[in-house]
């Protein structure tokens, strides 16, 4: 029998968001300073920037799919989960 998966609710979509953003700006931070310290060209620095594409990659998804599960919200919430995310 096939499981049929029902998607994150609205909340778990906002709380993703959030953690995504935090996950950004730490990998953000480590890359400048690895930049920094070994050069752009580095594999450290090659790796982590691999790191923020996936990450961009991810958040770009869940935010397609935050507004295909959840059509009744308004546009500027649907927005807010993955893109207008602060502390």
């Amino acid at each position: 029998m096939l499981k049929v998966f029902g998607g994150f609710s609205f909340n778990q979509h906002q709380i993703t968001g959030q953690q995504i953003y935090h996950a950004r700006e730490f990998f953000g931070k480590l890359h400048h300073d690895l930049a920094e310290s070994y050069g752009e060209s580095a594999r450290p620095v090659q790796l982590v920037k691999n790191i923020i594409e996936t990450i961009d990659h991810l958040r770009n998804h869940l935010g397609e799919v935050v507004c295909t599960e959840n059509p009744d919200r308004e546009d500027w919430e649907l927005d807010q989960c993955y893109y207008s995310v602060g502390d």
